[in-house]
């Protein structure tokens, strides 16, 4: 089997490049509840700061995908993983936001989650699949543990290395064979114990179907795999695990064989300081009615937040209209004054909400800025290749932000202003 070169050679994406670069501002937004003598229990002031920095989040890693996209990269080797970013974790290993494949570093990637390409991609989908053998040999071992037959669960980086190695090499290998011998090393011990043979013979039993999955692919050329996976049905499971995960890991992989973690400054602990401008940050909160709270984010969100502003401005003016045909109706037949003057009431209502949206709106200085930084998205006005798969980025830009926009309202959120923090 023919040895496939991956990646492409690109050291950092230009829309995370400008952050290395250049002094880049950040903005404070601040929020305000519409409960009126009601005050928010502290889940849901905490689930409203979370959602606005999830979308937040997505927002940062999508316009990185987008600018890979610009640079030509194939999608084939953008991936997501199964798991959210976690709260409880430092992620030390990711805080350069590389990790080499060909080094001691695959056992930090695989720690991190199962990776599935943008597109398919025959290598992409090994590891997957080995990742999830992997985790299954370890539960089931782990489950058949007792104090009279401790047994050993074959030694992770050596194991995920000789697997690499084998997806890697050119010549035909048995995975089975491969993770039996691991197992059987780690127990040399029991090799005659009958509950030991017995325990692993089950354990490979269990993970014979995706061993199978495994081979079939293992078994292909680039060329056969890529008429063998539809690209529109693998985008479809991209979008599903980024869509359906609150802070979705994800990254490429280059020529040289080393991950590149997208927006690894918005993961690693190392980084939560007021001094990255990514950061999103709480500044200000004060729970009283109504709730007021201030968040900074890196100017670059403004556009998201005007849009917010925007659709809100939209649907209260065509309320008002609303209103104010029925005003106008039941004047031309001289209502009585109550329904009118209650009519009346509600239109100013909504004009001073109008005029505090209005109000809200960032400055032009700021969205000029906003929009310089997010043209680093492809700063040489590039051609793309893949269509198809920036429309992908597109629909989860939208998807992202339709929540963000759904939490906002459901938990009757105004925003107050926008401004450059200090």
């Amino acid at each position: 089997m023919k040895k496939v070169k991956i990646g492409g050679k690109v050291i950092m994406d230009n829309y995370s490049k400008v952050y290395q670069n250049e002094k880049i501002n950040k903005i404070s937004i601040k929020l305000i509840g519409q409960r009126k003598g009601k005050l928010y229990s502290s889940q849901e002031v905490g689930k409203l700061n979370m959602d606005i920095g999830n979308a937040y989040y997505k927002s940062e890693v999508l316009k990185s995908i987008e600018a890979l996209l610009f640079e030509n990269i194939d999608p084939k080797y953008i991936f997501v993983l199964d798991n959210s970013v976690s709260n409880n974790i430092q992620y030390i290993r990711i805080e350069k936001g590389t990790l080499n494949l060909k080094a001691d570093e695959l056992v930090d990637f695989y720690n991190l989650g199962e990776p599935t390409g943008l597109w398919p991609s025959r290598r992409m989908y090994l590891l997957n699949i080995f990742f999830k053998i992997y985790r299954k040999i370890y539960t089931l071992l782990n489950a058949n543990r007792h104090e009279k037959l401790s047994i050993t669960y074959p030694a992770k980086k050596d194991t995920l290395n000789k697997v690499y190695n084998l997806i890697e090499s050119d010549k035909n290998y048995s995975l089975k064979t491969v993770l039996e011998k691991q197992v059987d090393n780690a127990n040399f011990y029991l090799k005659d114990n009958p509950g030991y043979v017995s325990i692993r013979n089950k354990a490979f039993d269990r993970i014979e179907k995706e061993i199978k999955l495994f081979n079939r692919y293992y078994n292909m050329d680039e060329k056969t795999f890529n008429n063998t996976v539809e690209v529109e049905s693998h985008e479809r499971q991209f979008k599903t695990i980024f869509d359906k995960r609150t802070r979705p890991i994800v990254g490429y992989i280059d020529s040289d064989e080393t991950v590149h973690i997208l927006g690894y400054k918005l993961i690693a602990r190392k980084y939560f300081t007021h001094e990255n401008p990514r950061f999103h940050e709480i500044n200000y909160l004060k729970q009283e009615s109504p709730l007021c709270f201030v968040i900074a984010t890196s100017i670059a969100f403004a556009p998201q937040i005007l849009r917010f502003i925007n659709a809100e401005l939209n649907i209260i003016k065509n309320k008002k209209e609303e209103k104010q045909e029925s005003q106008d109706k039941l004047s031309q037949i001289k209502a009585n004054d109550e329904r009118i003057s209650k009519l009346r009431d509600e239109i100013e209502e909504m004009d001073n909400k109008i005029k505090k949206l209005n109000s809200a709106k960032p400055s032009t200085k700021i969205i000029k800025e906003a929009e310089s930084v997010n043209g680093q998205v492809n700063p040489r006005n590039n051609t793309i290749n893949n269509r198809e798969a920036l429309n992908a980025i597109k629909y989860l830009e939208n998807s992202s932000y339709k929540k963000m926009e759904k939490y906002l309202q459901q938990g009757d959120i105004r925003i107050e202003s926008i401004e450059e923090k200090n």
